[in-house]
Formats: C-alpha cells, sequence, structure tokens
C-alpha cells in the first residue's frame, strides 16, 4: 500500500516534467482525470501519455475501492490494470456511453469485477 502510494506522489510530482516533452500532443493531469468523457477518452486512448495518466488515476481509484471493499478486494497487479484498460475502452466505445466519464467506467467494471468474485468463492 505504501508502495503505491509513493508511486503515485512521484508521478504526480514529475507530471509537470513529462508535460514539457511534447507540444503537439494535449497533455493530461492526473487530477480530474475521471471525469474525462468517452469521447475524449476515444479520441486519445492509444497516446501513450493519456494511458500513462489513465494508469496512475486508475491505481488511486482502484486503491480507494479496495480500502472499502476489504473482503473482496480487486487486483492491481498489471494483468488486473489491463482488464480495466480494456473495461474502460469498451465502456467508451458504446456509442450511449459517449458522454459518460472514466469514473463511471471504472465504477461499472469494479461492480461487475466484486459480483464476479463473490459469485466465484460462493461456489
Amino acid at each position: 500500500m505504501k508502495l503505491y502510494l509513493s508511486l503515485i506522489i512521484a508521478t504526480l510530482f514529475s507530471l509537470p516534467v513529462l508535460a514539457n516533452e511534447s507540444v503537439e500532443e494535449p497533455q493530461y493531469m492526473a487530477f480530474g482525470m475521471g471525469i474525462t468523457n468517452c469521447v475524449e477518452v476515444n479520441q486519445n486512448f492509444d497516446k501513450e501519455n493519456f494511458q500513462f495518466v489513465l494508469k496512475v488515476w486508475l491505481t488511486g481509484y482502484m486503491t480507494a475501492v479496495n480500502s472499502v471493499l476489504k473482503d473482496q478486494p480487486i487486483g492491481l497487479s498489471s494483468s488486473d490494470m489491463d482488464d480495466s484498460l480494456k473495461s474502460i475502452r469498451l465502456f467508451c466505445t458504446d456509442k450511449s456511453n459517449m458522454q459518460a466519464s472514466i469514473g463511471e467506467a471504472a465504477e461499472t467494471f469494479w461492480r461487475v469485477r466484486v459480483a464476479e468474485l463473490a459469485t466465484k468463492a460462493a461456489k
């Protein structure tokens, strides 16, 4: 837990440096990433800087979710994060979700994931 918090803090301090590396691409900050709508996600999903900040935000978001869901924590491994990103991408490509946010997509993911884990544990 302390490692994740340290990584998040270190990343936030390094963002101004990352923001100066490219003038051509829009830059993203972890602050407010959760309110980014799916239109913007779809336009920028394949950009390295966007995915980097999204992963940082998602790590913090899922850490907060895990602090509430002590009995059914969601993994934060690299494959778990990849699953989260795929879920956000899938959510945002649905035309009915264009004005929805990354936060809504992440919430949909963790609620489905918790239901899956609960079903698995019940068997």
